[in-house]
């Protein structure tokens, strides 16, 4: 069972190092949560530049933001 993430690449030796220490069932629920924060990370970044508002532009920013943590929280726990 291999984990795939767009625009994130794992050597072989990374992937032996995921599969060894997570369930099938693990790596699929962090498969789901990281396309998820992409998406959200995404979506926020063009609301923020598409918003014509400073204070709207800026929690949108702050949002994107967020999530980026959240996916790199959750990439954490696959190294």
């Amino acid at each position: 069972y291999f984990i795939f993430v767009a625009n994130t690449k794992f050597t072989t030796m990374q992937r032996r190092v995921i599969m060894a220490n997570l369930t099938a069932k693990e790596l699929s629920a962090i498969e789901d949560q990281l396309n998820c924060e992409q998406n959200l990370i995404k979506k926020y970044r063009a609301y923020a530049q598409s918003a014509s508002d400073p204070q709207i532009k800026s929690t949108c920013e702050q949002i994107a933001n967020q999530h980026k943590q959240h996916f790199d929280t959750l990439m954490g726990y696959l190294y």
